[in-house]
């Protein structure tokens, strides 16, 4: 078979014509915003759902101010990727009128995808009582942890409101690829506070994750301390146990029960209740 030669002239058209369309390609990639898709697992969060749990808080401490006083707030916890079941949660929540904010006790996210990450934010910002998310087991995967840092805040966070003292804490040990950071806990809930702590974390004592040495260090801190309650999620259903030193700790139900916790703070007790949507 004879080989097929372009003459000079024509070659060169070619190699023109291959470059003009890697030029016009390149341009249109430089012009065009996010025009592909290259890696499920990018950290690539839209600029209005950064810092979601700061501003959140910031909306629940101006409506419950400083004083120690009565209030209601809801924990569901496990959405992972059954955000229609979540969004009838989080109407019911808005449209009871006694939830003054909601806590989501973490796995956001099933595979911790950037577009999962999304669509729960986008959800969760339409709601009308502040939403505070926490970081579970699956929101580790991949790229999770920094699209959830980038997204929500951090992971070990402190804040006051109604005169009472909430910790968010990430105990993640199988996914996460940095230790848990059970000095934080204990240096927080060192410092010293005239009134009742409750403190958020996703897993919950019976979890295969906390066999061993990380529960004995979570049951001595809880020990320590006494915080005045534990919630919880990753059960998906609801359950209570006590820590060795007597400190309940309660887990909530995820969307696909349809139910939720409801948790009202009194001055003098801590009540808590099932609470179911038709």
């Amino acid at each position: 078979m004879q080989e097929l030669k372009l003459k000079p002239s024509l070659a060169l058209r070619a190699r023109s014509i291959r470059a003009v369309i890697l030029v016009g390609l390149l341009s249109c990639l430089s012009a065009c915003e996010d025009v592909f898709v290259m890696n499920p697992w990018e950290v690539d969060v839209p600029e209005d759902l950064r810092d979601m749990n700061a501003a959140a808080i910031s909306d629940l401490q101006a409506d419950l101010g400083s004083q120690v006083g009565t209030f209601t707030f809801a924990v569901v916890s496990d959405p992972h990727f059954y955000y229609d079941d979540l969004n009838d949660v989080l109407e019911h929540i808005n449209a009871d009128g006694l939830s003054r904010f909601i806590v989501v006790a973490g796995d956001l996210t099933d595979q911790a995808l950037t577009h999962e990450f999304t669509w729960y934010a986008r959800m969760v910002v339409e709601s009308s009582k502040p939403v505070i998310s926490l970081i579970g087991n699956h929101d580790h995967l991949a790229n999770g942890r920094f699209i959830y840092e980038r997204m929500f805040g951090p992971r070990n966070h402190v804040f006051h409101a109604g005169g009472v003292r909430f910790m968010l804490f990430d105990n993640v040990e199988f996914e996460s690829e940095v230790p848990v950071d059970h000095a934080w806990l204990r240096h927080a809930l060192n410092e010293p506070f005239d009134g009742r702590t409750f403190v958020f974390m996703h897993l919950q004592p019976s979890d295969v994750q906390l066999e061993g040495p990380p529960l004995a260090t979570l049951d001595a801190i809880m020990d320590q301390y006494r915080p005045a309650g534990v919630f919880m999620g990753n059960m998906h259903v609801y359950a209570q146990g006590l820590f060795s030193g007597g400190t309940t700790w309660t887990t909530a139900p995820w969307p696909p029960r349809r139910e939720y916790l409801r948790v009202t703070i009194r001055p003098d007790t801590i009540l808590h209740e099932r609470v179911f949507l038709p």
